[in-house]
């Protein structure tokens, strides 16, 4: 991987600097955050640069609004001592496998963000409630915290996301009714899109909601690279979940080849995991991001809409 990011960092460091002058250009006029602005969306699929990140997914999702208008909801929610003690047990747990070898998840440096990323979760397990606590929670809020910098605002994203962006009901909700719908519509979406992936794994007993799993329930994070798991969530907090959709099926296009040639499920794991952790492709985020909205047209939100009213009606038939 290290090979990998050497071979992108050159050529990516250029567009950095481009991309920074022109956000700087965009944040000077008034109503830049303006979620209407198709100019907007345009730099936002093309990358946020770090320093502005918290600011931009805060405004773009709502967030900020949230925050606003509820100023002292974070700090009432942040005591533990109000909070069933199995969804602190499962917290605490948790953070301790939190990006392991990274210095800001090392309970014993001083730079440890861990205290802070445990509050956040303690007072999203008691706001979201209906949801509590899910293993994979963390790896987001983590993320969030290190790049936002912020955790009353890392709270109120993560708020944000299990409430109003993913879809309802959330995919870390006992079931996983949300996750189990969305690997459904993903599977849809492989046989009409992919149909050779489809089928060969038709034929295999291997299913595309297998993979799919840990994909959507950590949002591409611990999965991707950092930066190209960041610009991933430039997308999901300005558009929504259909980004989830559109880098699964490019994951899927780019490897289709090699997983048509995968006689098992453990074999396709294989593929990916070797793939998505060597692949320059994948480092290069901004050649990542291009590609997957070229690679995944047409993809309208009706159709994922239709794909989860019939994956709810078949759940709820008797």
């Amino acid at each position: 991987s290290e090979r990998a990011f050497a071979t992108v960092s050159a050529s990516y460091m250029p567009i950095l600097a481009r991309r920074a002058r022109k956000w700087e250009a965009l944040m000077r006029k008034p109503n830049a955050l303006n979620v209407k602005s198709g100019k907007l969306k345009r730099y936002i699929r093309k990358g946020i640069p770090s320093g502005l990140r918290g600011e931009v997914w805060s405004a773009v999702s709502g967030a900020a609004a949230l925050k606003i208008a509820s100023p002292s909801l974070y700090t009432e929610l942040k005591n533990e001592t109000k909070l069933d003690s199995n969804i602190l047990e499962s917290i605490d747990l948790d953070l301790r496998r939190s990006y392991p070898g990274n210095v800001y998840f090392d309970d014993d440096r001083p730079e440890s963000i861990l205290p802070s990323l445990r509050r956040v979760l303690i007072a999203l397990a008691r706001h979201v409630s209906e949801v509590g606590y899910c293993q994979g929670l963390n790896f987001i809020a983590g993320l969030l915290l290190v790049i936002v910098g912020d955790e009353e605002s890392t709270f109120w994203l993560m708020a944000v996301l299990l409430t109003q962006i993913l879809p309802q009901p959330s995919y870390y909700m006992p079931g996983l009714t949300g996750l189990r719908c969305d690997c459904q519509s993903l599977e849809d979406l492989t046989r009409d899109k992919l149909r050779q992936v489809y089928d060969h794994f038709q034929s295999i007993g291997c299913s595309t909601s297998l993979i799919a799993t840990k994909w959507f329930i950590n949002v591409f994070i611990d999965v991707l690279p950092i930066e190209t798991s960041a610009r991933v969530l430039d997308c999901l907090f300005m558009e929504g979940s259909k980004i989830l959709m559109r880098v699964s099926l490019t994951i899927l296009h780019r490897y289709q080849d090699k997983l048509t040639t995968c006689t098992d499920l453990g074999e396709v794991f294989e593929v990916l995991k070797d793939n998505l952790k060597s692949d320059p492709w994948v480092f290069d985020c901004h050649d990542f991001m291009k590609s997957v909205f070229k690679v995944t047209q047409p993809l309208s939100r009706k159709t994922l809409e239709l794909n989860r009213a019939k994956f709810y009606e078949s759940e709820n038939s008797p």
